[in-house]
């Protein structure tokens, strides 16, 4: 059992091994569950039990069953190169694999930056998305990964914008999140994944694309104010931060 837990909740298994196709593990999933109920019933304090617990699947996972859904499903894979103010780019879509490069790109950036104005994602909300949404990287030559944008599918989750702007989830696709390195700003990455998102929406059919910016955060509201975006509302969202709700029409063919 012991042995057991140290496989399924490191991390490096997770993101190389199991999640990239963790459809083929669902029996092992079942016997993560049943261990889970079983400790329930027999101590409160069950994660004092379990190896590596903070990398422990969480019961909302095991409960959507976001296993079914690994890479072999993903169709909406991006992998292009760009020119961003004469520097070449690589722009892909992001995989388990890339898990820890997000997390210490984030990082660097939570150091020098506000906190009412980044609110950085937690490793549940990055590998929710990588089972269900797109999740671009922005990257160089030396493969390093500049910026990151987070894409949040037309479809029912508290994370789509939808219930903010009183739409249905289906025509809402949401900028969930963009963050790009300190070193590489100023190459107008936000604008190429913005560019993405638009493409996105056009093929999974949605109205509008969504996303929130804090007030303070000019940079980010320039971009997407020059890329089309409008703002709709403000308001106080994730833990009271003020935010401004901003919208694209997409254009129907």
């Amino acid at each position: 059992g012991y042995r057991f837990f140290i496989f399924m909740n490191n991390p490096y298994i997770q993101e190389n091994y199991i999640l990239p196709t963790s459809s083929s593990y669902v029996q092992l999933f079942k016997l993560y569950e049943a261990w889970i109920r079983y400790r329930k019933r027999k101590d409160s304090d069950w994660h004092a039990h379990m190896p590596y617990a903070r990398f422990a699947y969480t019961e909302q996972y095991l409960k959507d069953k976001l296993y079914l859904k690994d890479e072999s499903f993903t169709s909406d894979t991006v992998c292009c190169g760009l020119s961003c103010k004469g520097m070449t780019v690589k722009l892909r879509s992001l995989r388990f694999k890339d898990v820890w490069n997000i997390i210490r790109l984030q990082e660097e950036i939570q150091k020098g930056t506000d906190s009412e104005i980044y609110c950085p994602l937690t490793r549940e909300e990055i590998l929710e998305s990588l089972h269900l949404d797109t999740v671009l990287g922005a990257f160089d030559d030396d493969e390093e990964l500049l910026g990151v944008a987070v894409l949040i599918s037309n479809r029912k989750s508290p994370r789509n914008l939808a219930q903010d702007f009183q739409k249905s989830p289906e025509s809402v696709l949401t900028f969930d999140a963009v963050f790009v390195s300190p070193r590489s700003r100023g190459l107008g990455l936000q604008r190429k994944f913005v560019d993405k998102a638009k493409e996105l929406a056009v093929e999974s059919g949605a109205r509008y694309i969504l996303t929130t910016v804090s007030p303070s955060n000019k940079f980010s509201l320039d971009n997407f104010e020059a890329t089309g975006f409008e703002m709709v509302s403000e308001y106080q969202k994730y833990g009271g931060k003020l935010r401004r709700l901003l919208c694209y029409v997409v254009p129907q063919k």
